[in-house]
């Protein structure tokens, strides 16, 4: 698991009801790290931040990622995957398939990360 998300997530879980949290600014900075890594599309590597539908579903994803993190489920709340996992769901999904696609993405990074059964075995 990786730190920052640890340090994340104790800051959350730490936070007073009294707060207000409304997960905004953590899906804003959701937004801020997808936007930071420049994700390009196309021939002529157009960067996909500057195709609104692209970027209106990103934020979508964002906004759903920090609800479901601050409901408690064991998710990262910054978008995960790359590229080629995520543009096939953002030109054509809808909230039900982001919140599938989110859990089976956390799901496969979790899987990942436990060695197979015979992993110490001779």
């Amino acid at each position: 698991m990786n730190l920052h998300y640890l340090a994340l997530s104790a800051c959350i879980l730490a936070l007073p009801v009294s707060a207000g949290f409304s997960g905004a600014n953590l899906a804003d900075d959701c937004y801020q790290a997808w936007h930071s890594q420049n994700w390009r599309i196309g021939e002529n590597a157009t960067p996909a931040s500057d195709l609104t539908a692209f970027r209106e579903s990103i934020k979508k994803i964002c906004e759903l990622r920090a609800e479901m993190f601050a409901e408690g489920e064991d998710i990262s709340p910054f978008i995960q995957g790359n590229l080629r996992q995520v543009a096939p769901l953002v030109f054509k999904g809808d909230e039900s398939d982001f919140r599938a696609h989110i859990r089976q993405i956390s799901s496969d990074r979790s899987q990942a990360l436990v060695p197979p059964p015979d992993y110490l075995s001779e």
